[in-house]
């Protein structure tokens, strides 16, 4: 499991084990509003454990979306896939 775990920790691209099916792009935005909005309330208050919890829920959602093992990839990945995959179109 460590070794699945080095090449993200060392900023390179884990490979892909499996092809995976894309989430929902509605998942994934709400997914990410809630990490920020349990984010901001954490920061707020560090010693709230409900936030704490909160943030720790979203992370993990996160995860499972987008296949990722850790929060900063998850998040990043994410981002990435909101803003890139599915460009709005503007009329």
């Amino acid at each position: 499991m460590e070794a699945a775990r080095e090449p993200e920790a060392a900023g390179a691209e884990a490979p892909l084990l499996w092809p995976r099916l894309l989430p929902s792009r509605m998942e994934v935005e709400r997914a990410l509003g809630r990490f920020t909005e349990a984010h901001v309330q954490l920061t707020a208050c560090l010693g709230d454990g409900q936030a704490r919890q909160a943030v720790e829920d979203a992370v993990f959602t996160l995860c499972v979306l987008m296949g990722r093992p850790s929060a900063y990839a998850a998040v990043r990945d994410a981002t990435q896939f909101q803003q890139y995959a599915f460009p709005r179109i503007s009329s």
